[in-house]
């Protein structure tokens, strides 16, 4: 059996956040639903100390259904 590796960054700006305290709530909600829906790993990593930008690294491991499964992610 093979296994396949995807990396995904994303790279966001949070138009609707004034402070780094709302930026943090409306990120860690957007990495736990996709946590739950896609069974990946994500962190960020950049944008820690700016208040509407970050950047999400997000990892997908499996068979060969990961490369279906990083389009529905990126769709």
């Amino acid at each position: 059996m093979a296994a396949y590796v995807c990396l995904v960054e994303v790279r966001l700006h949070i138009n609707d956040s004034g402070s780094l305290k709302s930026k943090r709530k409306t990120l860690s909600s957007l990495k736990t639903q996709v946590r739950q829906r896609f069974g990946a790993a994500v962190a960020e990593i950049d944008g820690h100390e700016t208040w509407q930008r970050a950047t999400l690294l997000i990892a997908l491991v499996g068979g060969a259904e990961v490369g279906a499964r990083a389009d529905d992610l990126e769709r």
